[in-house]
């Protein structure tokens, strides 16, 4: 069993049942707890969280190929606490299903630059089932188009110059960028490379080219404003990550000579240092960085490959 998963109740197991004969699924309500500090296995027994410290109505739920969804939102005003545990809940507030979550810390806003944060719920089920339960996908809920024109709006994009910024991503994925420079061709133009010879001196400049946003893999949201500059005099030839994190509200990019990213369940068999791993076995997915012994929580994003050659002055090939 994976570290972080879901119980359905005994109360839930009946309403899946329900739910097979035409009757809807009556989740209304999702709220997130700290589990008074420690983690607990979840029983089909429980009737409430541990530590209950926020709920909330459903912002969201529906059905994919082999699970029902349900996500809450947890607005900046929230906080502070670290959510351990996530309950499903009906309208009379029975306890429907509780996941062991992964660890997440949710702070106070403390600029208005801080966003809401989502939390997703997932019941696995066979695809055969899915087909077949009823979930009312309409009552309490934002339609589809209002939930895209929110992310829209959480987005903070400006879009008087579609030519410079690239249209944002429907479900603003983690673990990359959502927004940012684009070339005619439409595609990605984030990264501008250059080698200037001065006398004896090869001068070489990697920039990061603003607006920009991407989201973390712990799904926090950056939007860079302005041009990020890095020296790359002291990069030798060869094939680099770029990567970005962001330390006190300073944004730095991080050349990763020959670093790789991964998106799986499993830990990499063979990696390297400064390699990037997003964990998709947990609910919300976690990235780390390998520091050359272990696998580190980050905020670490890739931005795109570097690859310098000596062909020319001026070599550099970058893949976004």
């Amino acid at each position: 069993m994976n570290e972080y998963y879901v119980v359905v109740t005994n109360a839930g197991f009946e309403a899946l049942t329900n739910a097979l004969n035409g009757i809807a699924y009556p989740a209304k309500y999702m709220a997130v707890g700290d589990s008074n500090g420690n983690y607990y296995e979840p029983e089909k027994t429980q009737t409430e969280l541990k530590n209950e410290k926020y709920k909330a109505e459903l912002y969201a739920k529906g059905k994919r190929e082999d699970h029902l969804f349900f996500n809450m939102q947890i607005p900046p005003s929230e906080g502070d606490y670290t959510i351990r545990e996530v309950g499903l809940f009906d309208e009379n507030n029975t306890l429907l299903a509780v996941s062991k979550y992964a660890q997440t810390l949710k702070t106070k806003a403390d600029t208005e630059q801080d966003k809401s944060i989502s939390i997703e719920l997932q019941i696995g089920l066979s695809s055969e089932i899915i087909k077949t339960i009823h979930i009312d996908e309409s009552s309490n809920l934002i339609t589809k188009e209002e939930l895209l024109d929110e992310l829209n709006k959480k987005a903070n994009i400006s879009f008087d110059n579609i030519s410079k910024v690239a249209e944002i991503k429907a479900q603003y994925p983690r673990f990359c960028f959502n927004s940012g420079s684009i070339d005619k061709n439409g595609n990605a133009n984030l990264l501008q490379y250059s080698e200037i010879q001065e006398a004896e001196t090869l001068a070489k400049t990697l920039i990061l080219k603003a607006p920009a946003i991407y989201t973390d893999g712990n799904g926090k949201v950056y939007e860079i404003a302005n041009d990020i500059f890095y020296n790359a005099s002291n990069l030798d030839n060869g094939e680099y990550s770029i990567q970005i994190e962001c330390i006190n509200n300073e944004y730095i990019l991080k050349p990763v000579k020959n670093a790789k990213v991964y998106r799986q369940n499993q830990q990499p068999n063979t990696p390297k240092l400064g390699d990037l791993w997003q964990n998709t076995s947990v609910a919300p997915y976690l990235s780390y960085v390998f520091d050359g012994e272990k696998w580190v929580l980050t905020n670490l994003v890739e931005v795109g490959i570097l690859t310098i050659s000596s062909d020319s002055v001026g070599g550099g090939e970058i893949n976004g």
